[in-house]
């Protein structure tokens, strides 16, 4: 199958979506630093914001399955991201004090 000019912002979506997911995956294993997380946030949500303007929009790509599972892995990413700052944050300043 080719991919043509107008599928090329679905592809986008989809892989910032499974780079979302993966960061946050990072994020709750091994947060040293807190980048993981922020960057799991940033493309989550910028992933999201995209998945919803095609969404309404009624753009409906050649391969419906992609789209759905892309947004599961936006809100993941989001999701996986935040506890894992925030985990990050709790363990730095538990650390801290002692």
């Amino acid at each position: 199958m080719a991919i043509i000019e107008s599928d090329r912002p679905l592809i986008e979506i989809y892989d910032r979506a499974g780079a979302a997911m993966w960061l946050g995956i990072l994020a709750l294993v091994l947060n040293v630093l807190l980048i993981p997380g922020i960057l799991a946030f940033y493309f989550g949500r910028k992933t999201k914001k995209a998945w919803d303007k095609a969404w309404s929009a009624g753009y409906l790509p050649v391969n419906q399955m992609r789209l759905p599972v892309s947004r599961g892995k936006a809100i993941a990413g989001i999701t996986m991201g935040i506890i894992g700052t925030i985990a990050a944050i709790i363990l730095g300043m538990t650390i801290a004090v002692s």
